[in-house]
């Protein structure tokens, strides 16, 4: 039993730290979001509107 609970938190933690970031607030954000947005070939997620918005104007102002 306590195998299963160390490998449910292993699975969980190592998820959480591949998840994308928000490139404009820095939140991470799940890969199944809907709020995503394509520039020069690569997909950017974000975690509101409002963040995909701010990117959408000026991509560059947060590719680094």
């Amino acid at each position: 039993m306590l195998f299963r609970f160390n490998q449910a938190f292993l699975n969980i933690s190592f998820e959480w730290y591949i998840m994308p970031i928000d490139l404009v607030c820095g939140m991470k954000v799940k890969e199944n979001s809907p709020l995503k947005s394509d520039f020069k070939g690569k997909t950017y997620y974000f975690c509101s509107e409002q963040c995909k918005t701010e990117f959408d104007k000026n991509p560059l102002k947060y590719i680094r």
